[in-house]
């Protein structure tokens, strides 16, 4: 049996789930999805999403014990996991020195895992991807209903702007905001009418644009605070109502830019100094 462990935050884990999906598809086995609450992601997936439909996909909600022993050994935990993994385990994958990313790289067939007893692939990565649709992600009917309110904001010419900011040093260097300036005023030149979805963790930032593109900035009043419940629930709300624009100009190297236009097939155009996303 397969045994996975979704790490990161939201979007990170909603692809790690998605493989999760295809590749218990695609094998017709049972695949163990365990879901672990923490400070970079501590709400339930019942809490944001509804059961995913699937004969073999299984999302478990872990409890302490399970947690404790499926995180990866640290010096926090003086790596008694990584003996119970060695022990428990026939094969084990992970992040560390981009294992995962290697072996997707490499073309490793994850379908061959079947052959082994117990499997643990504990990652960030969509380590199994045939197709790019996440519709198997259906948010609780609360949170639709939030969704379905601030989507009433739009017009026909309501365009997605998300910007990473806060950890993700990668964002901050490569795509600057006086470049999401520039596409804004690119957009209002070819329609007048042009309104802005803004979707950021940086406050300064949601000021500074609302300031300078007046009555055309539309956001989402998020808690921004990844360790409560309801700091996901509303991250949960701004990935969807992103989604919901038929263009986005995401950021560099952010897996929320990457999903919210998957989830609905937007037209994604990253915003980047090497001009190569």
């Amino acid at each position: 049996m397969i045994y996975i462990v979704p790490n990161g935050g939201l979007c990170n884990r909603m692809r790690v789930i998605h493989s999760a999906f295809l590749l218990s598809e695609h094998i017709k086995e049972t695949v163990k999805v365990f879901w672990i609450k923490d400070k970079g992601l501590n709400c339930n997936f019942s809490d944001i999403f509804s059961p995913i439909e699937s004969e073999y996909l299984k999302i478990i909600e872990s409890n302490k014990l399970e947690s404790y022993f499926l995180y990866s050994g640290s010096i926090i935990n003086f790596y008694i996991p990584n003996l119970f993994h060695k022990l428990y385990f026939s094969r084990v994958f992970t992040d560390r020195n981009n294992q995962i990313r290697s072996l997707k790289i490499n073309q490793f067939d994850f379908t061959k895992l079947k052959k082994y007893n117990r499997v643990l692939i504990s990652t960030c990565e969509d380590f199994y991807s045939i197709y790019n649709s996440y519709n198997i992600f259906k948010p609780v009917t609360e949170l639709q209903v939030i969704i379905d309110r601030e989507i009433k904001h739009f017009n026909s010419s309501t365009i997605g702007i998300h910007i990473r900011r806060t950890d993700n040093s990668w964002s901050i260097e490569n795509s600057p905001i006086g470049m999401f300036k520039f596409k804004m005023q690119e957009e209002i030149r070819l329609k007048i009418d042009t309104m802005f979805f803004l979707a950021t963790d940086d406050v300064k930032i949601k000021e500074e644009l609302i300031m300078e593109f007046p009555n055309r900035i539309i956001s989402f009043d998020r808690k921004l605070d990844r360790n409560s419940e309801k700091g996901i629930k509303d991250a949960a709300v701004e990935l969807y109502t992103l989604a919901s624009t038929s263009k986005i100009y995401g950021s560099y190297w952010s897996s929320f830019s990457e999903i919210a236009a998957k989830l609905f097939d937007a037209q994604l155009e990253t915003i980047t100094l090497n001009n190569n996303s």
